[in-house]
């Protein structure tokens, strides 16, 4: 079962500083902030949540605190995967859109190069043309 299954069939909330939230409001939230609910920040509590739980059990199975808080980490670290990833992609066509303007203005740049280094007689016969 994937991640996200599981947590809505366990109706999944995290507990914010503004109170619970749903795995679907986690998508909204900003990777990072220093004033506001966000993704990095929910990323800590829960690691070191994990941490501290791991600390207390030595032998045994893991408790379904545990398990739960494992999830819930696994989900905040998928989401903050994914958001990273199209930041990035979205950083890179618009490098792309800009590199292929300056092109496009080096292009036309040139064609006035071309043209002004013509004659007269010669744009004449290309304007008749």
């Amino acid at each position: 079962m994937n991640i996200f299954e599981t947590a809505s069939r366990l109706g999944l909330r995290f507990t914010t500083t503004v109170g619970q939230i749903t795995v679907e409001d986690l998508w909204q939230l900003p990777l990072t902030s220093a004033s506001k609910v966000c993704l990095n920040g929910i990323a800590k509590g829960l690691a070191k949540e994990l941490r501290e739980s791991n600390e207390d059990n030595f032998v045994g199975d893991k408790t379904p605190t545990t398990t739960t808080l494992e999830l819930k980490f696994d989900i905040v670290k998928h989401i903050i995967e994914v958001k990273l990833e199209e930041a990035n992609t979205k950083k890179l066509a618009t490098a792309k859109k800009e590199q292929d303007s300056l092109i496009l203005s080096i292009i036309a740049k040139k064609q006035n190069e071309a043209l002004e280094g013509k004659s007269v007689d010669e744009l004449m016969k290309m304007l008749e043309a």
